[in-house]
């Protein structure tokens, strides 16, 4: 596939994303929704997503926005799927400052 050495991001990247994937397919759940489980969620939450992610649903995004009561949205506006790596100053920044916000 091109697009891995295209990228310019090292292979150990594509490596980890390969082993999660496959441990979901081995666990039997990469097909089922998480989504009802939302709502268990009873502290504070951060959903980290790039602006041009294709990969992330507007349905997701709506449902972590309605059912996550502690919930917070940060939307990277030069990022994709992975804005760890697309944008990783801000993305460490917004970390940062969501863990500081809530320590006990």
């Amino acid at each position: 596939m091109r697009m891995f050495p295209e990228s310019g991001l090292p292979i150990e990247n594509f490596e980890q994303t390969w082993t999660h994937v496959m441990k979901l397919f081995d666990e039997g759940v990469v097909y089922r929704s998480m989504l009802p489980l939302l709502k268990d969620l009873d502290v504070p939450t951060i959903l980290l997503l790039g602006k041009f992610d294709d990969v992330t649903t507007s349905e997701q995004v709506r449902a972590f926005v309605e059912t996550v009561k502690l919930g917070e949205v940060v939307v990277f506006e030069k990022s994709g799927h992975v804005p760890r790596i697309d944008e990783p100053v801000l993305y460490a920044e917004q970390v940062i400052v969501f863990v500081k916000r809530h320590q006990r």
